[in-house]
Protein backbone atom coordinates (compact mmCIF):
# COMPACT_ATOMS: atom_id res chain seq x y z
CA UNK A 1 0.00 0.00 0.00
CA UNK A 2 2.98 2.42 0.29
CA UNK A 3 4.29 2.29 -2.98
CA UNK A 4 2.88 4.96 -5.62
CA UNK A 5 4.46 3.19 -8.61
CA UNK A 6 6.44 0.52 -10.19
CA UNK A 7 6.67 -3.49 -9.76
CA UNK A 8 6.67 -4.27 -5.59
CA UNK A 9 9.70 -7.20 -6.55
CA UNK A 10 11.86 -3.90 -8.10
CA UNK A 11 12.23 -2.68 -4.00
CA UNK A 12 13.63 -3.57 -0.77
CA UNK A 13 11.46 -2.59 1.90
CA UNK A 14 12.88 -2.45 5.66
CA UNK A 15 10.18 -1.96 8.32
CA UNK A 16 10.85 -0.86 12.06
CA UNK A 17 8.44 -0.71 15.13
CA UNK A 18 6.10 -3.05 16.81
CA UNK A 19 2.81 -3.67 17.52
CA UNK A 20 3.15 -3.81 21.88
CA UNK A 21 -0.04 -6.14 22.64
CA UNK A 22 -0.61 -4.78 26.25
CA UNK A 23 0.37 -6.90 29.55
CA UNK A 24 -3.06 -7.28 30.62
CA UNK A 25 -4.31 -8.75 27.04
CA UNK A 26 -5.83 -5.07 26.02
CA UNK A 27 -5.51 -4.18 22.43
CA UNK A 28 -3.42 -1.73 21.46
CA UNK A 29 -5.67 1.08 19.73
CA UNK A 30 -2.13 2.47 17.86
CA UNK A 31 1.15 1.66 16.66
CA UNK A 32 3.65 4.11 14.08
CA UNK A 33 5.75 1.67 11.62
CA UNK A 34 8.75 3.22 9.52
CA UNK A 35 9.40 1.71 6.10
CA UNK A 36 12.60 2.76 4.28
CA UNK A 37 12.06 1.74 0.93
CA UNK A 38 15.06 1.39 -1.22
CA UNK A 39 14.96 1.05 -5.52
CA UNK A 40 17.31 -1.82 -5.89
CA UNK A 41 18.16 -0.66 -9.40
CA UNK A 42 19.02 2.65 -8.40
CA UNK A 43 19.80 2.05 -4.77
CA UNK A 44 17.77 5.44 -4.06
CA UNK A 45 16.18 5.03 -0.75
CA UNK A 46 12.91 6.89 0.48
CA UNK A 47 11.01 6.39 3.93
CA UNK A 48 7.75 7.03 5.45
CA UNK A 49 5.59 6.48 8.44
CA UNK A 50 2.06 3.93 8.29
CA UNK A 51 0.39 4.36 11.62
CA UNK A 52 -1.63 1.11 12.11
CA UNK A 53 -5.04 0.88 14.07
CA UNK A 54 -5.60 -1.60 15.52
CA UNK A 55 -9.79 -2.16 16.78
CA UNK A 56 -10.62 -4.67 19.30
CA UNK A 57 -12.96 -7.35 18.26
CA UNK A 58 -16.61 -7.04 19.49
CA UNK A 59 -16.98 -9.06 22.91
CA UNK A 60 -19.43 -11.41 22.82
CA UNK A 61 -20.98 -14.16 24.92
CA UNK A 62 -22.42 -17.31 24.89
CA UNK A 63 -26.18 -17.78 25.11
CA UNK A 64 -28.74 -20.19 24.77
CA UNK A 65 -32.97 -19.74 24.76
CA UNK A 66 -35.91 -22.70 25.16
CA UNK A 67 -38.62 -21.73 23.27
CA UNK A 68 -42.24 -23.75 22.61
CA UNK A 69 -42.93 -25.60 19.83
CA UNK A 70 -45.54 -22.77 18.42
CA UNK A 71 -43.27 -19.94 18.92
CA UNK A 72 -40.00 -22.24 17.34
CA UNK A 73 -41.89 -21.78 13.49
CA UNK A 74 -41.91 -17.79 14.09
CA UNK A 75 -37.85 -17.55 15.53
CA UNK A 76 -35.82 -15.27 13.96
CA UNK A 77 -32.32 -15.76 14.74
CA UNK A 78 -31.77 -11.65 15.05
CA UNK A 79 -32.96 -11.46 17.52
CA UNK A 80 -30.06 -13.11 19.52
CA UNK A 81 -27.77 -10.09 18.70
CA UNK A 82 -28.64 -8.11 21.52
CA UNK A 83 -27.95 -10.91 23.82
CA UNK A 84 -24.59 -12.04 22.91
CA UNK A 85 -23.30 -8.59 22.37
CA UNK A 86 -21.97 -7.37 25.78
CA UNK A 87 -21.12 -3.58 25.01
CA UNK A 88 -22.18 -1.30 22.10
CA UNK A 89 -25.09 -0.90 19.60
CA UNK A 90 -26.07 -3.88 17.47
CA UNK A 91 -26.51 -1.36 14.81
CA UNK A 92 -22.71 -1.04 14.42
CA UNK A 93 -21.99 -4.63 13.66
CA UNK A 94 -22.61 -6.98 11.05
CA UNK A 95 -24.02 -10.77 12.59
CA UNK A 96 -23.20 -13.68 9.79
CA UNK A 97 -25.41 -17.02 11.89
CA UNK A 98 -24.81 -20.60 10.94
CA UNK A 99 -27.12 -23.36 11.69
CA UNK A 100 -30.50 -24.13 11.13
CA UNK A 101 -33.73 -24.96 13.74
CA UNK A 102 -34.81 -27.95 12.04
CA UNK A 103 -38.43 -28.62 13.12
CA UNK A 104 -39.35 -32.13 12.32
CA UNK A 105 -42.24 -33.16 9.80
CA UNK A 106 -44.32 -34.72 12.19
CA UNK A 107 -44.72 -31.84 14.64
CA UNK A 108 -42.56 -32.27 17.08
CA UNK A 109 -39.64 -29.86 17.94
CA UNK A 110 -36.33 -30.79 18.34
CA UNK A 111 -34.38 -30.55 21.52
CA UNK A 112 -31.53 -28.59 21.01
CA UNK A 113 -30.43 -26.64 17.49
CA UNK A 114 -26.51 -25.49 17.44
Amino acid sequence: DILTSGNVADYTFVWTGALAIPVDGGTPEETTFRAVVTDNTTGCTSETEVVITVNPDPALQATSATYCADEAAEFNINTFNDDILTSGSVADYTFAWTGTLAIPADGTTAEETT
